[in-house]
């Protein structure tokens, strides 16, 4: 939870910054405008670091191109990264010996760690929380120290009081604040005095600077906060200024300045005090009131009017130059459609969009089993509208010995000649229950408006088709798309992907000939097998892909000589048969070739002979590996995502042995 709410954090901590700078130099051009537009102005800045819900503008900030491919804002209003490579199924916690490499696995998780420490998400958020509770314990110290100074104070009048332990005045209290000011003060400072402070008062800007101070400690580690603060803090006391020099007139300016001086305290940057209201930042103040000037209507109603548009453009969500899909009427977290049910749908491309791409993926029991583009096309003339609706139809065809054989999706958008419809096979017919999700947003965002916003290329599950013999878990392609692993909770899934793209048709054919899962497997190759962090990544990798059995393991490494062997200690007994073979032959195969150093891969499992249990161990290696010609070595199928992909094509040919080699792997029974 923690963790979450970091990650929270530091999104809207990106948005709040960027929303910071752009008001730090709207300042830069309202520098000789009354203060009151500037302290206005950072009413956008607290709205960014607290809500992540805003609506939509072409006025927008987040318009500019800046904030382009790989880190959008999602209607939400987060910045949202696409996740080339989502979470992972499985984990590895390792620790490292003097000759060799001990570790667990877990199918549950998609964090890596290393045993005895904790994630870098773990970490971030405890020093968050611990940066949290200082400040605010300092903030409370303080409070309390001012607190004990003023205890003796003299009522003088109303709400003000005089007390002879304070150098400057203040407003201290939170529901009936009150004003100390120090002992004998001349007649002609008190009144301006206490205009100022009782303009606080009336402003509420003792709540205005708790409310700071607690986003202060909230984002304490976002160096542009600190500065939001400070200048908040100053736009604050100068707008106060201004507002008493148009109550008592011109005249009054300079002995209200002889007022300021007479405070001062030399401090060039005030210590952030949630509820006390210290006179400080005297030199720049006495300008700001000398050369302060009372506008006309003209020029007032000019700035109320820009102030306005800057709100807008700094507090709203970027518009019209996102790609979006957006379906109708989904209350529901997770829709489920029945076969023969179907949903509508709106959206928008851009228009440098120039082709898009339908392609399946259906898993069996967590392996990916069937890989297919089913359309690529063109968007504009000859192709799919920019923009339009559209809408998804689902039903699936029995089968003789009982369940569902095939699955049949049809999409159709606005365009007549844009009609397409999916067919794919179920594995295996025995799947009783049978439903669809379609694509959502995320949970936080209105339930009203399921728009996805996505970039160019990003890789989106339009619908997924879930199917199992017995408890069907439902998943929404969200989950499908940040969680891989949710693919192997079923007995099927089949995900229906659609990406649009700037390239055109043929270059993006091209693309998706290496799939998702080959440039993922690739990305985690390394070199050493003693590298502990890169043998977890692949490990997860390997396991969120459908490519590791679903089991808790212990993970070994033998690297003291030659030949170097991974080895995978699964704690419980498992299923022993073609499946488990061919499971381990699949992930055997990538091992050795991602991992250059490593030579032999071992699993290791009890089984249950007789009723007794013994321990077996299975090796494989190069020469044990079904699909390899002679001369060939699997380590070339490591050298580029193109050829991990060939390998990825070699485990689904079904004429392929999984025994193969001259002996198979070799098999060990341990007492």
């Amino acid at each position: 939870m923690a963790e979450r709410l970091f990650f929270r954090i530091l999104d809207l901590g990106a948005m709040g910054g960027c929303v910071i700078l752009a008001v730090l130099v709207i300042r830069c051009f309202l520098r000789k405008a009354p203060k009151v537009y500037s302290y206005c102005l950072w009413s956008a800045a607290a709205f960014r670091l607290v809500c992540p819900v805003s609506l939509s503008s072409w006025l927008s900030l987040f318009n500019l191109s800046v904030f382009g491919p790989g880190e959008s804002l999602n209607d939400s209003g987060l910045i949202t990264r696409v996740p080339e490579n989502a979470a992972a199924r499985g984990t590895a916690e390792v620790v490292r010996g003097a000759d060799n490499l001990t570790g667990t696995g877990s199918t549950a998780g998609d964090v890596f760690r290393v045993q005895g420490n904790l994630s870098l998400g773990q970490i971030g958020s405890a020093i968050w929380i611990a940066g949290i509770v200082l400040l605010l314990l300092y903030g409370g110290i303080s409070y309390f120290r001012v607190q004990k100074k003023v205890s003796k104070a003299v009522l003088m009048r109303e709400n003000i009081y005089e007390c002879d332990e304070i150098a400057s005045p203040f407003v201290m209290g939170l529901m009936s604040p009150n004003i100390y000011v120090p002992f004998r003060l001349p007649k002609d400072q008190m009144e301006v005095i206490l205009l100022h402070e009782q303009y606080h008062i009336r402003r509420r800007d003792y709540l205005i600077k708790l409310f700071a101070f607690a986003l202060l400690a909230v984002y304490w580690f976002h160096p542009l906060v600190w500065a939001a603060y400070y200048c908040m803090e100053r736009d604050m006391e100068m707008s106060c200024d201004e507002w008493v020099i148009r109550q008592l007139g011109e005249d009054a300016k300079a002995d209200y300045s002889m007022a300021l001086l007479c405070f001062a305290t030399g401090r060039r940057f005030s210590v952030p005090q949630p509820l006390s209201f210290g006179e400080s930042q005297t030199k720049g103040r006495i300008k700001n009131i000398l050369r302060f000037r009372r506008l006309g209507a003209w020029a007032t109603a000019g700035l109320v009017c820009l102030c306005a548009v800057l709100l807008v453009i700094c507090g709203t969500n970027g518009i019209g130059k996102k790609n979006y899909i957006q379906f109708q009427n989904l209350q529901p977290s997770v829709l489920e459609i029945m076969p023969g049910e179907s949903s509508t749908f709106s959206y928008r491309l851009q228009k440098k969009i120039r082709s898009f791409a339908l392609y399946t993926e259906v898993y069996h029991k967590g392996s990916l089993y069937q890989r297919e583009v089913k359309v690529c096309g063109g968007v504009g003339t000859g192709g799919i509208p920019f923009r339009g609706t559209g809408t998804t139809g689902f039903w699936a065809e029995g089968s003789p010995e009982g369940g569902y054989s095939t699955a049949h999706l049809k999409l159709q958008f606005s365009s007549e000649d844009a009609g397409y419809e999916l067919v794919s096979e179920l594995p295996g017919n025995t799947c009783r229950g049978i439903s669809l999700s379609v694509l959502e947003a995320s949970k936080e965002a209105d339930k009203a408006f399921r728009k996805v916003s996505f970039e160019p290329d990003q890789d989106l599950v339009l619908t997924a088709v879930n199917a199992s013999e017995g408890m069907l878990h439902g998943y929404s392609c969200k989950d499908y798309m940040e969680n891989p692993w949710a693919a192997g909770e079923n007995d099927l899934a089949i995900l229906y992907r659609i990406v649009f793209s700037e390239k055109d048709q043929e270059e993006l054919m091209t693309s998706l000939a290496i799939s998702r899962q080959a440039n993922a497997l690739f990305e985690a190759r390394h070199p050493y097998l003693g590298d502990a962090s890169a043998n977890g990544k692949l490990l997860a990798v390997l396991s969120g892909n459908g490519y590791m059995p679903g089991a808790a393991y212990t993970m070994e490494l033998e690297t003291s000589e030659r030949p170097y062997a991974l080895r995978v200690v699964f704690k419980e007994p498992l299923s022993d048969d073609h499946e488990l073979e061919r499971t381990m032959m699949r992930a055997s195969a990538l091992l050795l070739a991602l991992t250059d150093n490593l030579d032999e891969v071992q699993w290791q499992y009890p089984v249950k002979e007789a009723g007794e249990e013994t321990l077996m161990t299975k090796y494989w290696e190069e020469s044990s590996l079904p699909f390899l010609q002679e001369g060939s070595s699997i380590k070339e199928y490591g050298s580029s995502a193109k050829r991990v992909q060939e390998l990825l094509d070699l485990f689904q040919e079904e004429d392929i042995s999984v025994i193969g080699g001259a002996e198979g792997p070799v098999s060990i029974y341990l007492e």
